[in-house]
């Protein structure tokens, strides 16, 4: 929710400035009602333009609406744009890096690899099934419920960050459930 009229940057540069790392949803709530003022708002990429005065429940609505059209978008922006790390032992995920190190070395992981292990290690210890992690990465239009691709990832993942990728102790599998990074070691 952003509005044009800021001290120091106006919300078009604030939304320019998102836009060169996000995609998340951004509605603008302005006094600025013309027609000017929307198209270079839409040519920014905003998702939605509400001018003041406004009823609060048409715009609750629409941001519900936006976040649930988003709800992937927002998901991933949460678990893989944030600035840090997470350590488990001797595995630390760089989010703000993109990159995965294991005893201190990469551990060289593609992208999509990537994002299912900094998925997991946003939620460490919770159980995520086969079909939640697809949709996270790729998307709920992309989903197949006989997919074993997750599985390959997994595989592919354990061999790059676990010592004996038959016995992991980082990416753990829930029998019958899916999968879920482990929360400690010992």
């Amino acid at each position: 929710l952003l509005d044009i009229m800021l001290p120091k940057i106006d919300g078009f540069g604030v939304c320019a400035q998102i836009r060169r790392q996000s995609q998340v949803p951004i509605l603008m709530l302005t006094a600025l009602d013309g027609e000017t003022q929307q198209l270079r708002g839409f040519g920014l990429n905003i998702d939605d333009y509400v001018t003041k005065p406004f009823d609060a429940t048409e715009l609750i609505l629409r941001i519900e609406a936006h976040i649930r059209r988003h709800k992937d978008t927002i998901e991933f922006a949460r678990c893989t744009a944030r600035d840090g790390s997470v350590t488990i032992g001797d595995l630390e995920v760089r989010f703000d890096e993109y990159q995965v190190l294991v005893g201190g070395r990469p551990a060289n992981l593609t992208t999509k690899e990537f994002e299912i292990v900094a998925f997991l290690a946003t939620h460490p210890g919770k159980v995520f099934t086969r079909s939640q992690i697809q949709e996270y990465i790729w998307g709920e239009g992309e989903v197949d419920a006989h997919s074993n691709s997750i599985t390959v990832f997994v595989r592919k993942i354990r061999e790059k960050i676990e010592e004996n990728p038959s016995e992991p102790k980082y990416l753990l599998t829930v029998q019958r459930v899916g999968y879920k990074m482990a929360d400690t070691l010992g």
